[in-house]
């Protein structure tokens, strides 16, 4: 599902049929919908076809999220029927509403989008605004308090939407990796304190983005060497070597590589842990190994991919790395 797919979708499919009358009902409905003004849902409700006011309905939800408005939203989609439109209905105002800055709503959409809600969650996951403010950033602390707070409303959030226990920690996963993506990944600094202090599950999700974006920087400065891009992130973790500076760079969802599901080996390690979505990556069982396998996984996440880089793994004596870098070198 895409954004917008609905819009002006009931007016066009009348007009393209020749119902002049439920289509100027549509069109006035879009256009009230615009202030999410209640006559919009009155006037879908004058549409003869119940297909095409549905349609109308799902549209009028649509702009009602876009305009951040979910009581609105929500009682549009509420008087669609049971069903796949319904789902549809409020997977599509979750997209508009986490669109307008509003992903606490977007979650709660998501409640009702029926057999869809593991798809909304996700796409609410990947498109979660995160910007911390100087607050934040004035101690080292603030950024990992700042995701605490929000991965606790979030679950809060989803429990109260009557989501399970297995959705909401692989929800809290995904959220956990997304803010700190969205704070490492990209911003052309790589200082180690802010995930350092990250509490609890958010622990490994900060140490993830910080090692994605150390290597980014890193490549800017010309080590790209496998063996020497871990020792300088351990280096850089320990503060044997300062914060890391370069140029920032844009990163759109989605743009952290092919997705690479995962699953333990029977004789491997036996943890695996969200790196992306659809990806999973081997969870090393001390942090400073941890780093060095997310190094590795850094080489194929990152626009900037040295080659051959796996294949001197392949007899490393920790079974993690070699666990790794057979998996990634099938995955190039």
């Amino acid at each position: 599902m895409n954004r917008h797919t609905s819009k002006l979708s009931t007016a066009l499919l009348l007009a393209t049929m020749g119902c002049e009358s439920n289509a100027g009902l549509a069109g006035q409905a879009v256009e009230q919908a615009g202030s999410a003004a209640p006559a919009a849902l009155e006037a879908c409700g004058k549409i003869a076809f119940d297909d095409m006011a549905t349609l109308c309905r799902i549209d009028v939800a649509s702009r009602a999220g876009a305009a951040a408005d979910p009581e609105m939203a929500a009682r549009a989609c509420e008087i669609i029927p049971e069903g796949m439109w319904r789902d549809q209905c409020y997977f599509t105002v979750a997209e508009e509403l986490v669109a307008s800055r509003d992903p606490l709503a977007a979650v709660g959409s998501c409640g009702g989008a029926g057999r869809y809600r593991g798809q909304c969650v996700g796409y609410v996951c990947t498109h979660y605004p995160f910007e911390p403010d100087a607050d934040m950033l004035a101690t080292p602390s603030g950024v990992a308090d700042a995701v605490s707070e929000r991965l606790q409303a979030i679950d809060a959030r989803l429990r109260e939407h009557g989501f399970d226990d297995d959705m909401s920690e692989l929800a809290s996963e995904c959220f956990a990796h997304r803010l700190w993506l969205d704070f490492y990944l990209g911003s052309g600094v790589a200082d180690p304190t802010h995930a350092q202090s990250a509490q609890d599950d958010a622990l490994v999700p900060a140490r993830t983005a910080f090692v994605l974006e150390a290597v980014r920087l890193l490549l800017q400065a010309d080590i790209s060497k496998p063996y020497g891009l871990i020792e300088a992130v351990e280096q850089t973790w320990s503060g044997q070597r300062p914060a890391l500076t370069g140029t920032t760079k844009a990163f759109e969802a989605g743009q952290l590589g092919p997705p690479l599901p995962l699953h333990a080996p029977p004789n491997g390690p036996p943890t695996t842990h969200y790196v992306a979505p659809g990806s999973r990556r081997y969870l090393a069982p001390t942090v400073e190994e941890d780093l060095g396998i997310l190094v590795l996984y850094a080489g194929i996440t990152l626009p900037q991919r040295p080659k051959n880089w796996y294949e001197r793994f392949a007899d490393d004596p920790r079974p993690v790395f070699r666990q790794t870098a057979e998996h990634l070198s099938l995955r190039r």
